[in-house]
């Protein structure tokens, strides 16, 4: 099982678990469809989506497995702002295997936000 308490800094981000009230922050970042080019995913287009993602968040927050070890809304720590997700799972559609997963909002693309997030993460696997 997740815990629900366990956060993670690095010198600019922490990396906290997701809360029912986050879902219009994320909502903003993942409507961007250049976050999804390189993903069979598509943006999000409305609060219904944020709203589903969240509950499917806090739902696997309470699995006992190891789908999803971590699963993280990153926050800029200067502005406490939700810039994106990151997480260890499964997100390959081949669940035997873990990776580091991330959606870094595209107003922080090349601030080095991905890579510290992922050597937070990398502890973590």
């Amino acid at each position: 099982m997740f815990d629900k308490t366990i956060k993670l800094e690095t010198e600019r981000l922490l990396l906290r678990p997701f809360r029912q009230d986050d879902k219009e922050l994320i909502l903003n970042i993942m409507k961007d469809k250049e976050m999804f080019e390189y993903t069979p995913d598509e943006p999000w287009q409305s609060i219904e989506d944020a709203e589903g993602f969240i509950n499917l968040v806090l739902w696997l927050y309470d699995l006992e497995n190891e789908t999803f070890k971590h699963f993280f809304a990153v926050t800029e720590k200067e502005s406490g702002k939700i810039i994106g997700i990151c997480g260890v799972g499964g997100i390959d559609y081949d669940r035997s295997e873990n990776e580091i997963f991330y959606h870094i909002g595209k107003d922080y693309w090349g601030k080095g936000y991905a890579t510290e997030a992922a050597e937070v993460m990398q502890q973590q696997k």
